[in-house]
């Protein structure tokens, strides 16, 4: 203790030193931010140097696949989950083929189930599919409808419910 009864303390230098209660408060909250800050710039800076490194692949969603539907006039539409993603290469070799006449629109919906490829096709594609009505369809060339499907798309075991999955992406306002 010194002289005034305060608490002293020994800095690396052996130099005696007063220390004030309570005065260090602002210097610990000075530091917390330092580094609290100094974690963000790390992650984010780290962030972007993995992205340039390796981009993140962007798959094509419902919403992308809708936003196609609007400005395309396809022959045969596919509804399906991940897996329907491979449509887009028989669409290339169906236009080649065909001259154009054929034509394919894959719509896939991660992690499909029966139940959500029922509310794309009534809440999401429906909408698309009678914008013609009442008079001719606008888009008069679909011809085909393919529910791209797989076992386990349909399929639980004995006492689960049936799963429900709506991707952020498949949602619309």
């Amino acid at each position: 203790m010194g002289k005034e009864g305060a608490p002293r303390a020994v800095g690396d230098d052996g130099a005696e030193r007063q220390s004030v209660p309570g005065g260090g408060a602002g210097r610990r909250w000075r530091e917390l931010a330092l580094v609290l800050g100094a974690a963000a710039v790390t992650v984010v800076g780290a962030d972007l140097a993995l992205r340039r490194l390796t981009p993140p692949k962007y798959v094509r969603e419902v919403q992308e696949a809708l936003a196609e539907y609007r400005h395309e006039d396809p022959t045969a539409l596919v509804l399906g989950s991940s897996h329907a993603r491979t449509f887009a290469t028989l669409d290339g070799l169906a236009r080649e083929r065909t001259g154009g006449r054929a034509r394919v629109l894959a719509v896939p919906l991660e992690w499909g189930k029966f139940r959500s490829y029922e509310w794309v096709l009534n809440e999401r594609l429906m909408p698309l599919l009678d914008e013609g009505k009442p008079g001719a369809p606008k888009r008069p060339s679909l011809k085909h409808f393919v529910l791209l499907t797989a076992w386990w798309d349909a399929c639980w075991k004995d006492g689960d419910p049936p799963v429900f999955n709506l991707p952020s992406r498949a949602w619309a306002l």
